[in-house]
This record gives structure tokens, sequence and C-alpha cells, in this order.
């Protein structure tokens, strides 16, 4: 296990929550494997004189997990089910909703790293039957601009 955060507020990470519409109610209870990518594209441009100058691109952050399909897939009403998120507009996109991914320490205390987006949409959700009987649903979320992290 690896340390998370600044000196001042380092997280040995236990636990890993995802919330959808930042709320305490809206917590995918069930989400396995969950991996979450911040990164930028960064472009080589090389000049005149022989040397090469780097620039970033835009945030490509990508959030995936599987969720394992049970009565309480998000809790009741939260918008964090996946009706709610395969919902598409009028326009035929995929709902945007704000999503916090919270690192919380082995010990459960106060000492968490919360990564906060406030705009993520649904990309990808394939549905399929586990090996151990268990339906499930591998999701991918975009997730918009850097996050504010706390």
């Amino acid at each position: 296990m690896a340390d998370i955060g600044s000196l001042d507020k380092r997280v040995n990470s236990q636990g890993y929550h995802v919330f959808i519409n930042t709320s305490a109610d809206d917590e995918y209870i069930f989400m396995q494997n969950a991996s979450m990518s911040v990164s930028h594209s960064e472009f080589r441009e090389p000049t005149t004189s022989g040397i090469n100058v780097y620039y970033s691109g835009l945030p490509d952050n990508v959030l995936s997990g599987t969720l394992l399909f049970t009565t309480d897939f998000g809790n009741a009403n939260s918008g964090a089910a996946l009706e709610d998120l395969l919902a598409a507009t009028a326009g035929g996109e995929y709902p945007i909703k704000p999503i916090v991914i919270k690192l919380t320490d082995n010990q459960s205390s106060a000492a968490t790293t919360i990564f906060t987006y406030s705009q993520a949409k649904l990309a990808s959700c394939t549905i399929y039957k586990g090996q151990e009987g268990a339906v499930k649903a591998d999701v991918t979320f975009v997730l918009f601009g850097n996050p504010a992290i706390t």
C-alpha cells in the first residue's frame, strides 16, 4: 500500500468509495475493481533549431469499474442506479453528473483524499454474467476537466 496525499494529509488508503451526485446517499456500494486514470496527452513539436517543444493536451480522465447487480445497486432513489445513468437526454446523450472518488485510510478515520469532478458521463456499460454466477456491469465514465483534490 502506498501513502496518497501531501505530507500533512496522508492516507494509507484502504477504502475506495465512488459517489454519483456528490451526496453520501449516492454511493455505488457494490463497485468492484474501481480504477481512476488521471492523464493529459502530450504533444511534441519539432522546431527549426532541432529541439522539441512539448505541449500538454486537454485532460483525458477515466473512471472504470465493475458494478454488481443487486436490488440496492445504488442507494434507493439516489440517481446512482443504472437506469438513471442510461437514461438518455432529449438529444440522445447520457446525462452529465458530478462524481466524487473518496479514498479513506485503513483505520476509517478522518484522513481522506477526495477527487471531485463536477462533470462526468457514462461512456460505456457492458452487462454480463460473471464466472461465479453474479450479474455484473463493467462501466466506464469520462471525467471532464481536472479534479478538485481535497
